[in-house]
């Protein structure tokens, strides 16, 4: 017996070298000669580099494990709406009350973020990030048990709160630990981590009734796992003082990067990414009547879900404003053909009901690797590090106020708009402006560290004819 637990605590060392050596392997694959000079890797030996880069990823990749949660909150809507609304429903709804189940969510995150940035200063981030577990879990609970609108309210509310409370420390804390060329990839495995809980939501959705309260002790799991691997030290901040905040919105640093931010934040809404997400089920049903809502929403979650994975790549290697622009111009040529069919099917004039759906799965799939990932990527890098609690929770408060008005708004928009295909055009012109916008006032922030990045804003509102003098880039 002591033999066997000799050799199975033998396999298990050597197995975490081998992980920790692939680690290492990656790390060095992923760096050119140029960012070796800029950053060098820590240390002369793999013994050496293996515990500095194995601390750092494992802190980075456990803070992005609550993203998870996130993606289950934002699923769970686009599920429970679609059986709620049924005539055969032990629980009808009506078409109101549905969208104040998709919709709360953006109501209550503000109001909780804003809370959060003064947490997460005054007991830090991983304190703030682990007590955000018990709203999860309660939230779900009563989700999952609810026999009344109200009791599920109630659970949209406390999950909500969650998210605020989860997330957004965690991009912060990922951001001030991250290496400045490691930043955008390690930082993407957030919005990864959401895509990979979206796609389980949807999933579980098609299959299980109403939704399954027990993904609830998953995620004190998480919390588990959270806390036994978390292994780097964190900064941090004093408490929150009103002149400190005042100082945060009306430095040029501050307030410059949090319009822009809105702005984006803003485009990101009403290029209808959260209102595919929220109503997914349903909207492939306004789309067409013959279509598996159900079976096509798992397969938007996949193609999220695949979106992330590439996005941990390009958010490394490619530029953010080019990166948005891309991305934007391709979802709207998406949604604009998407729009163009749907009119097609509901006049009779096309049976190319895949059309659509296909088109509607490469936008979200093209969403994920910019105009979904890249904004809230930023907030962890665009803003001074004594402000920056206070300023990603402002922005992040915001987007989600954007969010409440773009799916609250959603069900009016079909009748204004005529219907689905009108929707889809929205979206599409919405995508087109975002580049102009990008074009114009975007800074560029991969590869640039922060006394970089606010020496720009102080200097300057556009990035047209931006005074390079005062901006000296590290990426050519």
């Amino acid at each position: 017996m002591r033999c066997k637990l000799l050799c199975g605590c033998e396999s298990e060392v050597t197995g975490d070298i081998m992980v920790k050596q692939w680690l290492v392997d990656c790390t060095k694959r992923m760096y050119d000669e140029e960012e070796e000079d800029r950053f060098p890797i820590p240390g002369s030996d793999d013994a050496h580099i293996q515990n500095v880069l194995w601390r750092e990823v494992t802190a980075c990749l456990s803070a992005a494990l609550f993203h998870i949660p996130n993606g289950l909150s934002l699923s769970y809507s686009a599920v429970l709406i679609s059986q709620l609304e049924k005539v055969d429903s032990d629980l009808p709804i009506t078409k109101s009350e549905s969208a104040w189940i998709a919709s709360l969510i953006g109501l209550v995150v503000p109001i909780a973020s804003l809370l959060t940035g003064y947490l997460m200063d005054w007991i830090g981030r991983l304190r703030t990030i682990q007590l955000s577990a018990l709203p999860f879990s309660v939230g779900f609970y009563l989700m999952g048990t609810a026999s009344t609108f109200e009791h599920i309210i109630v659970g949209r509310v406390l999950t909500a709160v969650a998210m605020a409370m989860g997330t957004n420390p965690s991009i912060v804390y990922t951001a001030e630990i991250a290496r400045p060329n490691l930043r955008g990839s390690v930082s993407s495995a957030g919005p990864l981590m959401s895509s990979f809980g979206l796609l389980v939501g949807y999933t579980l959705g098609n299959w299980v009734d109403v939704f399954n309260v027990h993904l609830a002790p998953a995620i004190k799991y998480v919390m588990q796992f959270y806390e036994e691997n978390i292994l780097m030290k964190q900064q941090k901040h004093s408490e929150t003082s009103i002149r400190r905040v005042m100082k945060a919105y009306f430095s040029p640093a501050g307030y410059k990067p949090l319009l822009i931010l809105m702005v984006l934040f803003t485009f990101q809404q009403m290029s209808g990414i959260y209102i595919t997400i929220s109503y997914a089920v349903t909207f492939f049903q306004d789309v067409s009547v013959e279509i598996n809502g159900g079976l096509s929403s798992i397969y938007l979650g996949l193609s999220r879900f695949i979106g992330g994975i590439f996005a941990v790549y390009l958010l490394k290697t490619v530029n953010r404003r080019p990166l948005l622009m891309i991305s934007s111009l391709i979802m709207g040529i998406f949604m604009f053909i998407s729009g163009y069919f749907s009119l097609q099917i509901s006049q009779g004039a096309s049976t190319a009901t895949w059309v659509p759906i296909a088109c509607i799965l490469g936008y979200m799939f093209t969403s994920t690797i910019g105009l979904f990932s890249v904004p809230w990527v930023m907030t962890a890098e665009i803003f001074p590090l004594r402000f920056r609690g206070i300023l990603q929770g402002t922005a992040i408060s915001w987007a989600y106020i954007a969010l409440f008005f773009a799916v609250r708004s959603y069900r009016p928009l079909l009748d204004i708009l005529g219907g689905v295909y009108g929707v889809q055009w929205l979206f599409s012109l919405t995508c087109l402006l975002s580049i102009v916008f990008v074009w114009i006032f975007l800074p560029e922030t991969h590869n640039h560290n922060l006394d970089q990045i606010e020496e720009y804003f102080v200097h300057n509102v556009m990035y047209l004819g931006k005074k390079r003098a005062q901006y000296t880039s590290i990426a050519p």
